[in-house]
């Protein structure tokens, strides 16, 4: 059995034809799309909705769309499964998921990590050949696109639910692949939080761990008898934003699979962005990528490096959390500019920061607040 997984694969405004024209040749390249072409199968994360219509939900953030005829890019590759658990599957509400949902199915995709309801959201793709059955779950940190009883959406990770759903899919499967999709933006290394979720995935059954959402190659840790790839970065999500990231972004990985009797081999493939999506890296290119990865995960083998360097990268990011508690006016932005964007830090002091802290690691305050907050959004 012989899969590729690669992470967002997105139509944007910069290769939509190419798409609608299912011209799959220069989106990904002759010898990429060739080797898609002899898996048994294919795994993408779909990070847009399908839809030709303008619904979009209030959320923070952007709120992604792919015209419905774009599905003929998907058409063209064979043996196909699309994941919707991510942070923008909902973006365009029920009625884009829906597009979404019935588009692939009379395209004959199929697709996995949400549905109508977490109920349908949550449940794994399942795939057989030779006699090895291989399960694959598909979860999402919790932003605006999450599922729940009553509310299409994506299949939200859960620490009391998700573990479970995974030790129950082992239970009948000879192996378990998970894709989670979460950490943060352009950032190489597990968070200690993230790390611990991932183990404990591994430890319930999986054999093999892709954490996707950070649109950078991240690093990998063999833990225990699984595998986990802390980022793999995006496959086709061509935007400016992006290009004028450069080199962060500029390499991702597509994860080559085979299992049979003996077990699970996997092997990284470096691939780099072009114009208009990407291309097999070169060797040499390839070789830098992989020398680089291969550094990253032996920085977390030491567990003082992985949480001494998300101190660091949560000391760069804390003003932008903070600011947010003073609100968007512009007689605010402009008194944080005047004061060299530290406005928060001069007008919350030490209680108010204890406070803050309590309310975020606090069980019932931290589900008070954000109830609170819910209400005062959905008003």
């Amino acid at each position: 059995m012989k899969i590729y997984i690669g992470a967002d694969f997105v139509p944007t405004d910069i290769n939509r034809i190419l798409f609608e024209n299912g011209d799959m040749h220069s989106i990904i390249g002759t010898q990429l799309y060739s080797m898609l072409c002899e898996a048994d199968l294919n795994v993408f994360n779909l990070e847009a909705p399908l839809t030709d219509n303008d619904t979009s939900i209030d959320k923070f953030g952007h709120n992604l769309k792919s015209p419905t005829k774009t599905i003929n890019g998907f058409k063209a590759i064979p043996s196909l499964l699309l994941g919707l658990a991510n942070n923008h599957s909902y973006d365009q509400g029920y009625e884009g998921l829906q597009s979404t949902m019935q588009v692939l199915t009379q395209s004959n995709i199929a697709y996995s990590g949400a549905g109508g309801n977490v109920n349908e959201a949550k449940q794994p793709y399942i795939f057989t050949k030779d006699g090895i059955r291989l399960g694959i779950y598909m979860c999402t940190e919790n932003e605006f696109s999450s599922a729940s009883v009553h509310r299409a959406g994506a299949n939200p990770f859960d620490v009391l639910e998700s573990f479970d759903h995974v030790q129950t899919l082992k239970e009948q499967c000879d192996y378990v692949i998970v894709i989670y999709h979460g950490g943060k933006e352009f950032y190489r290394y597990p968070s200690p939080m993230l790390q611990r979720y991932c183990r404990k995935f591994i430890e319930k059954g999986a054999s093999l761990v892709l954490c996707q959402h950070s649109h950078c190659i991240g690093a990998r840790e063999d833990y225990e008898a699984g595998t986990i790839i802390y980022g793999q970065g995006s496959f086709v999500f061509q935007t400016e934003y992006f290009n004028n990231l450069h080199d962060i972004v500029a390499d991702s990985l597509v994860v080559e699979i085979n299992i049979d009797q003996d077990g699970v081999r996997i092997n990284e493939i470096p691939v780099t962005r072009t114009e208009v999506g990407i291309t097999l890296a070169t060797q040499e290119h390839a070789q830098l990528v992989i020398e680089m990865y291969n550094q990253l995960s032996e920085d977390i083998k030491n567990p003082h490096f992985v949480y001494e360097s998300y101190k660091y990268f949560a000391d760069e990011h804390i003003n932008r959390y903070l600011r947010e508690f003073l609100g968007r006016s512009w007689v605010v932005k402009a008194l944080n500019l005047l004061c060299n964007r530290k406005l928060a830090r001069l007008l919350l002091g030490k209680t108010s920061y204890l406070a803050i802290q309590n309310y975020l690691t606090c069980e019932a305050h931290y589900e008070l607040f954000l109830q609170g907050l819910k209400n005062i959004n959905h008003k």
